[in-house]
């Protein structure tokens, strides 16, 4: 069904190209060699090559629930003076220190 979408999606903007180009042609204006059938057929492939790509990416993209974070280093849920690796779907084993303020250095704004 998506490539039935992509092909009446090209064909109509591709149709759209051509009736501006044979009103440009009407108005004694040059269209390019090809006239106003290049335009159309120039624009349809570019559509039916672009369209399946940009289908794709967009499926690639959407494959991440919403509101789930991606990967990061986040606190980790068991020892809070520790980051856990999230790798988009679960804990993963790596974990580093959390920076602890040095002596010299404010712990709050009402320490500045």
């Amino acid at each position: 069904m998506d490539m039935v979408i992509g092909l009446v999606i090209a064909g109509g903007v591709g149709w759209f190209v051509r009736s501006d180009a044979k009103r440009h042609e009407a108005d004694g204006r040059k269209v390019g060699p090809f006239g106003p059938d290049g335009w159309f057929f120039g624009v349809f492939l570019l559509m039916i090559l672009f369209l399946p790509w940009y289908l794709i990416q967009r499926s690639r993209a959407s494959t991440q629930p919403l509101g789930q974070p991606g990967p990061m280093w986040m606190p980790d849920p068991n020892d809070e003076s520790r980051y856990r690796w999230w790798d988009g779907d679960r804990w993963t084993e790596d974990t580093a220190p959390r920076h602890a303020p040095s002596a010299d250095e404010p712990t709050s704004e009402a320490d500045a």
